[in-house]
This record gives C-alpha cells, structure tokens and sequence, in this order.
C-alpha cells in the first residue's frame, strides 16, 4: 500500500510504502523520496517515524535536505501519538553499530554506557553521524532494539529489515512516565540530481507478547529472507593464530599447528587453520608477503589443503597503516575530512590508521584484485574480514 506524497519546499517530495506482515505480525514501511525540483538537494537525515511526547519532533515522517545553495527545507505528513503510560518500567535492548560495540539490556532507568576514550574508539564504536546522550532513561541502538515491561512480556520491537541504504539508528526516551520513539536514517549528504529518487530501507514495527529470544529469532529470520542471507548446516570448528601468537605468527607456527590438528582429529575435529594479522608486510600491503614466510603465503596454503584442512586468512582491506606502500604511492586513495586531513578511523596497532575511499575506483579495483589473489591464486576459500568500519566512515569521497 502507498501513502499519498507529501512535498516540501524547494521541490523535494516523499511517498511511503507500507505492508503487513504475517509472520511475524507486524507493519513493515519505507520511504521514497523525490527531487522534483531543478536543482541538485544534498538529504541530510529521514525521520520515518518519531511518536510521543517526550521528543521533541512529534512528526511521525519527516524528511531534511539542502539544495545546492545551501537553502534547508523540510517535508512533513501527518502525526502520531504513542500511549504506553500505563504500563511499568521496561527493560529496553539497545544494539551495537558493529562487533566491537557494546550490545546489551537497560533497564528504562538507567544511563547508557558510551565510550570515553573519545577519538581513540569511537570512531571504532560509534556509526559515522551517531548521536550520544548521557541522560538516565535515553537510549540510542543500531539498526534494531525492543522494550520489554511486565509478567507477560508485553513489549514493543522496531528495527530495519536492512542496513543497503543508510545506517538507521532507534531512539527511545522515557520521561515523566511517557515514551518517546524515533527511528532515524542517517543520509550523510547524499546527491540527489532533479528528477531522481532515494527509497530508505524497510522497518518492522510489531507488539510483542513473547519472549526477547522469540521475538528476535522471528525478526532475524524476516532479515535473511530479505536480504536472502547464505546458511550452512554447521559452524565450521577451527584454529586461529591471533589468540596465542597475535602479529608474531611464523611458517614454522602454522605447519606446527596443522600437524597437531591432523593427529587429533578424532579429539578435536579441527576443520579451518586461519592466518591472522601478521603475515604482510606492513597491513594495507597485503600482497606483500614478510620474512616470517619466507617462502610466501601460497605454499602454506596448500599445505593447508595437503592435511585435508581449510586455510584461512586475514584481511581488512578498507583500512591501512601511515608507512604502508598502498598508502605512499596511492595519496588519493586515502578519505579525507576538514582542512583535507585523513580521516580518523580509531586508535589501532599503536598508530591513527588510514581508511581507504571505498567509492575511488582504484581503491575498488585494488580490493578486487587482492581478493582474487588470495582466494583463486593463493587458494584461501576462508577469510577472516575485519576493520570494515572504514569503509563506513564520513568524509570527502570520490563519488559524492
């Protein structure tokens, strides 16, 4: 079903697209956003709901864009009330933009828990345009969060079906008895030229009368369909060189770690013998293979593959160090912020690092082929991809 457009000032328009969902029950919506002005509009944020009186906004759609004067204008619809007073304090999932990000339960009372580290991890920690807040009963969660109150686990869970478009960020606020929601996408100025249109990505709304468990194994399977997500029957079992040997690893580590495995397979069904940091010369180098293999990474491969076990390795390709040649000989490739400096990507190996511009076309064609070489050259069918968060980050890039 779609709604009627709404159009704002300086010719930017949107429509939304709702449907009802069966299983699990709930409405799932979107919105659809138009230039149907002469001019190209940068979109700064979408609102695709915000209810309750404790917000500030009380729209329950609400798109921000620039035109290319820099002239901000707004489109609205109609709005909405969210009525849950009655009910006792819940406790309230908040998720982590990424792996590294605190994921956990609060009860509606409490603060939630931010880094201090500043630019040390939040770059790390926090989505690119993310907001803070430090207030008791204030809460910000990635991509999906519900709340819980009461003996029957009554409950209310919203999250994005998908995360292709724009990072979406759930804000709920409880005060003074009330509760407020929003649901945010984060737009990060992107072009808009006349007569061309950007659709956010789909969002679940649903009560819930079940428990948390239930209620997110109905949701992640709603999420795999859609984004028909690839399964396998079990969790491969395997042995990974960071955890003991961290940057140190050796040849000579690696094949004596296989000839163990091979011997205890009846004990431990190893499968997978995993490469980590430690193999390239310096990392963002990581076709350049370091004195600790001497022989390069190919032939531990497939001695790898001889034992009748996986290899795997490591890769962040997004990210690379200050000295690394990737970065010396290709200045370009590397995002940049204000006054034209490297963008900050967090405190890791001792170092600022460097993120990659992942819209520069080299930059594409340099992640694509050390990708074909590790896999179809080197013969590592299992890859251990990290640090993805640069490619996320905000910046001046290639392709605006």
């Amino acid at each position: 079903m779609k709604a009627d457009s709404h159009q704002g000032d300086g010719g930017v328009g949107m429509c939304f697209e709702f449907v009802l969902t069966g299983d699990p029950p709930g409405l799932v919506w979107r919105m659809r956003i138009k230039n149907q002005g002469d001019q190209m509009v940068k979109l700064d944020r979408a609102i695709l709901i915000a209810a309750g009186a404790s917000l500030s906004d009380t729209e329950i759609h609400r798109i921000v864009a620039k035109n290319s004067k820099g002239h901000q204008y707004e489109a609205r619809s109609s709005k909405l009330e969210l009525d849950l007073d009655e009910h006792t304090i819940p406790r309230i999932h908040i998720n982590g933009w990424q792996s590294w990000s605190p994921s956990r339960e609060y009860l509606m009372t409490e603060r939630q828990y931010f880094t201090r580290f500043g630019p040390l991890t939040r770059p790390m920690l926090q989505s690119p345009g993310g907001r803070r807040t430090s207030r008791p009963g204030h809460f910000l969660s990635d991509m999906y969060s519900y709340l819980q109150y009461g003996a029957n686990r009554e409950g209310l869970f919203v999250g994005y079906l998908s995360q292709r478009q724009a990072f979406g960020q759930i804000e709920i606020l409880a005060r003074n008895g009330d509760l407020g929601l929003l649901v945010e996408s984060a737009l990060d100025g992107i072009q808009l030229d006349p007569e061309t249109e950007f659709t956010t990505d789909w969002v679940l709304i649903m009560t819930t009368v079940s428990k948390a468990s239930e209620v997110l194994r109905s949701y992640f399977k709603l999420v795999g369909e859609l984004n028909q997500a690839r399964s396998q029957p079990e969790i491969p079992v395997g042995w990974c060189s960071w955890y003991y040997l961290y940057q140190d690893v050796s040849v000579d580590d690696v094949r004596e770690n296989v000839a163990w495995a091979k011997d205890q397979q009846k004990k431990v069904p190893i499968k997978v013998i995993q490469i980590d940091d430690g193999f390239q010369d310096e990392v963002g180098d990581w076709l350049e293979i370091n004195d600790q293999f001497p022989d390069g990474i190919a032939d531990v491969s497939h001695m790898i593959r001889e034992a009748g076990l996986q290899p795997g390795l490591w890769l962040a390709p997004f990210i690379a160090k200050p000295g690394a040649k990737v970065v010396k000989e290709n200045p370009a490739w590397v995002l940049r912020g204000r006054l034209n400096l490297p963008v900050n990507p967090g405190l890791v190996w001792n170092t600022y690092g460097r993120a990659l511009d992942v819209t520069h076309p080299d930059v594409l064609g340099y992640v694509r082929k050390v990708c074909k070489t590790v896999v179809e050259r080197w013969g590592f069918k299992y890859l251990k991809l990290e640090f993805l968060d640069a490619g996320a980050l905000n910046g001046t890039r290639s392709n605006p």
